[in-house]
């Protein structure tokens, strides 16, 4: 005898429901395997003892058969670092696996998880070609499934976690991003492990310094955070006459002479806090009272973490070289009176070629000091500024060529003498320095040159701030793609271009599918990360093609534009199966595998519009064409899309006033009672009479209402007229029935959707028991967790609760269970292929026996023929509506249809 439908369908949802525990269970103990994780990485003090409890919780709280770790040596074969599991001895004894994609054994899971840095899941271990070396290992263990997992550590690849389980297709998503997880903690233990490994070498390193510093020449003095003495070498003694115990808790200033003020030392400890350095020359006393010139430095000393623990000063006695240097600076004091307060690096030359001033601004700019340049000539002062191939400025003001002018960006020669040029040189940093200089001759009263003085100015900041700004303007700050700027520019140079060769060319509008679920998901740092990946890889697309051209721009979001010259549509057609055909290969961002279409709108100059802004408005109609179809896939521009684009907007800027023109009506369909053939339920269905689109299906404009936010005022609407519609019907005496309204998705996603249901109840005097409440499938399994709790909320109220369309969306059984809800309703695609089409018997009958085991109510759309009626009452479905028993009418015409089916 044959097994009832029923029965088998309930053995297979009390089979589904095992998978579900065991799927739970096995996620539940990998949750104890990352707590457990963390518990060893605070308490482990070694690396190798981490690594052995990972592997140990691996198998002991994973329920893992075994766990290995290894890296691979300089000949790519791995080695074990830590192993747990009654197999592991045996299995990894003289194992051969590489990291080589030369070998067979290198391109095996641990392999390729080391190479390509990301996780590699073997569901069925014992059939993946990439396991077939160990196979033969791994059946005599009763391995049916394993995972490896690459380790990083300081940000490259470090090692490889392989575990094995005996049940196969055990790894699915979410066992995955928690094995993902496990692979992060072990990462921040292995860095937190170098750290503490290079503050130890620092620490003894200023142990060892701090035993050098007293074998030096120089004065050294060591201070804590608040500049007390802590330490001062031999030489510090021979200069200042303090011994260390008599410096030892002082403060440095014990030196002062006092011809430095607060504000000298004010400026030094600015500079010190600033820059973590400071060098300079102060004038101090010694213990006998006697006053010397010193050579100072003082530098920050920091710890492992870079926080400040001491001050080290390193001084020396300069007083015989400094009366030196006054003798020499007295003589040309005068002159440097003149030019060393200047803002602008100056220096000046005699009539020889010989320096004869450096100011301050010079030395500041360049690093050299004034007495390294002092009488030097022969060219040796031009190295800091300009390239050795250019003319110095200077020289160009004694001596004007044209010909060596013409090495300057921009020179020009202005009266008296007067000369101004703009130059680049790469002396001055790693990148390229723009100075801007003026040079000018200094003549006696006889007209002799005497002198010449050049002043320059470093002006990068502005040129590099005026490249940014430029840049900035026409290209996108995350892709550098050029923008919708520099798009219109190009977009109308090819027109012109095209006009005049009398050619074509193509505007491909570029728009991923779903990519919101990605931000959504991953997060928007993946998202963004996306999108560069995407957009180099539209540039290489067309890179041998378009050499010299800009082709691919970014608008804005995930919407890119190509910029095809020279083509026509089969060349666009062409070009955009290639792109299409090169997206479906999938994007690796930060070990996430990811494949994403594009849908594609194309307008082709001049057929669809002679400037940018008509093809652009084009290629954006067709692009919204395409996602609203297949997706995946372009379409060309044509005028039949403009027309439905017009009437789409006149539908919805007279959707606009519908409400407050009272054209939108409500109509309504009995809901009856398979066991009483009672009415027990009445759903309420709205209809939009326009008088000039005339009845306008709710399948175009309720997505209109949805795109606009038109539906919240539209939906309330409907609660209203149909909640009063109920209470007329049970005051003047009809049986009492419950009245099901629609909940659209964009109406869930309003927080206070049950405090407006109660309100409107109150309202009108309505029980709560007489309003049912329909969502679809589609909109509740959306955001689960919201809708989970939206309904908690809508339940407690005593409303009752449908999930309408049930069957056409996936619905997680877990979900399900959870959700406060009294009646499925079985979508009326399925009830209209009863009698043709097993399949969806069988899923009708599944639906039903699933609400049966779930204490539901079932009602059935769409019946229409005796047949739908008595394979449904055969099935044990509760109720159904459809046009067997009633069209939807409106409310005078179904309330004379419920009088007379009530008789």
């Amino acid at each position: 005898m044959k097994e009832p439908i029923y029965e088998s369908n309930h053995r297979n949802i009390i089979k589904y429901l095992n998978e579900y525990e065991r799927h739970i269970h096995y996620l539940n103990r990998l949750y104890v395997v990352l707590a457990e994780t963390n518990k060893a990485i605070v308490h482990c003090s070694t690396e190798r003892q981490l690594l052995d409890q990972i592997c140990r919780i691996a198998v002991e709280y994973g329920e893992m058969e075994m766990s290995w770790m290894g890296r691979p040596s300089e000949d790519g074969r791995f080695f074990v670092l830590s192993s747990y599991g009654s197999s592991s001895t045996e299995y990894l004894k003289d194992i051969f696996i590489s990291s080589s994609c030369d070998v067979s054994e290198g391109r095996g899971p641990c392999g390729i998880a080391f190479r390509e840095n990301h996780m590699v899941i073997s569901k069925d271990y014992l059939k993946d070609e990439t396991t077939q070396p160990w196979q033969e290992k791994a059946r005599q263990y009763g391995w049916r499934a394993s995972a490896a997992i690459p380790i990083q550590r300081g940000g490259q690849p470090y090692a490889v976690l392989s575990v094995y389980h005996s049940d196969p297709n055990i790894f699915d998503l979410k066992m995955i991003n928690l094995l993902g997880e496990l692979a992060a903690n072990i990462r921040y233990a292995l860095d937190r492990f170098d750290m503490n490994r290079k503050r130890i070498i620092a620490e003894d390193r200023l142990r060892l310094y701090a035993k050098v510093f007293e074998h030096s020449h120089e004065g050294i003095i060591i201070t804590d955070i608040k500049a007390t003495i802590l330490s001062v070498n031999k030489a510090f003694t021979d200069l200042t006459g303090y011994s260390e115990e008599e410096a030892m808790g002082k403060n440095p200033n014990l030196l002062s002479s006092g011809r430095q003020d607060k504000k000298f030392y004010e400026s030094m400890w600015k500079e010190i806090q600033a820059t973590g350095y400071w060098q300079g020359e102060i004038w101090n006393l010694r213990k006998d009272g006697s006053e010397y010139a010193e050579g100072l430095s003082i530098s920050q000393i920091v710890d492992a973490q870079g926080e400040i623990t001491n001050y080290i000063g390193i001084l020396s006695d300069i007083t015989q070289r400094l009366q030196a240097e006054k003798d020499l600076l007295d003589a040309q004091q005068r002159l440097m009176d003149i030019i060393d307060f200047l803002p602008d690096a100056t220096f000046v030359i005699d009539n020889k070629g010989k320096i004869i001033a450096w100011n301050k601004a010079i030395e500041m700019m360049t690093g050299v000091k004034k007495e390294d340049m002092l009488g030097k000539g022969n060219y040796e002062y031009s190295v800091p500024f300009y390239h050795r191939r250019h003319p110095i400025l200077i020289d160009l003001a004694f001596n004007y060529n044209q010909e060596k002018a013409n090495h300057y960006n921009s020179i020009r020669l202005t009266q008296e003498d007067v000369l101004i040029g703009e130059s680049i040189t790469e002396h001055l940093a790693p990148d390229n320095t723009y100075l801007w200089s003026t040079a000018s001759v200094l003549r006696d009263t006889e007209g002799e040159v005497m002198a010449g003085i050049e002043t320059i100015r470093d002006v990068t900041q502005q040129r590099v701030a005026e490249a940014q700004i430029q840049h900035l303007a026409y290209y996108d700050a995350l892709t550098d793609l050029p923008n919708r700027s520099l798009l219109k520019e190009r977009v109308n140079e090819a027109i012109t271009e095209a006009k005049e060769k009398e050619e074509s060319l193509a505007l491909m509008f570029f728009d991923l599918d779903h990519f919101k679920n990605i931000n959504d998901t991953l997060g928007h740092r993946i998202g963004d990360l996306m999108l560069i990946e995407q957009a180099k890889r539209l540039k290489a697309i067309f890179k041998n093609q378009y050499k010299h051209q800009e082709v691919v721009f970014r608008l804005s979001g995930d919407e890119f534009i190509i910029l095809l010259t020279n083509v026509d549509e089969d060349g666009a057609a062409h070009a955009a199966e290639k792109v299409i055909l090169e997206q479906s290969q999938p994007f690796q961002i930060e070990g996430h595998e990811l494949i994403i279409t594009p849908s594609i709108g194309i307008a082709v100059f001049p057929g669809n519009g002679l400037d940018f802004e008509s093809l652009y408005k084009c290629a954006d109609i067709a692009v919204y064409y395409c996602k609203q179809g297949s997706r995946n896939s372009y379409r060309f521009f044509n005028p039949e899309m403009q027309l439905r684009s017009v009437r789409q907007v006149q539908m919805e800027n007279a959707l606009r006033k519908a409400l407050e023109r009272e054209q939108l009506r409500l109509f309504y369909q009995p809901q009856i009672s398979l066991t009483t053939g009672k009415v027990v339920g009445i759903e309420a269905l709205i209809r939009w009479q326009h008088p000039e689109f005339g009845l306008v299906s709710p399948m175009e404009f309720i997505p209109l209402a949805e795109e606009s936010g038109l539906i919240l005022p539209i939906g309330e609407w409907v609660l209203v007229t149909a909640i009063q519609q109920m209470k007329n019907w049970l005051d003047q005496g009809i049986a009492p029935m419950t009245i099901a309204v629609n909940l659209s998705a964009v109406q869930l996603r309003e927080k206070n959707i049950a405090q407006i249901v109660r309100q409107l109840l109150e309202e009108a005097n309505l029980p709560a028991e007489y309003l049912e409440l329909e969502l679809t499938e589609t909109a509740a399994m959306s955001e689960p967790e919201k809708a989970i709790e939206l309904l908690d909320e809508l339940h407690s109220l005593g409303v009752s609760i449908a999930i309408d369309d049930f069957g056409t969306g996936y619905s997680s059984f877990a979900y399900l269970t959870r959700f406060k809800i009294n009646k499925l309703k079985i979508d009326q695609s399925f009830v209209r292929r009863i009698g043709t089409h097993t399949e969806a018997e069988v899923i009708i009958d599944s639906i039903i026996s699933l609400t049966q085991s779930l204490n539901l109510k079932t009602v059935a759309e769409g019946v229409e023929t005796e047949e739908h009626l008595n394979f449904l009452r055969e099935k044990g479905c509760g109720e159904v509506q459809g046009y067997y028993f009633s069209k939807p009418k409106p409310a005078e015409e179904i309330e004379n249809w419920l009088r007379e089916y009530i008789k």
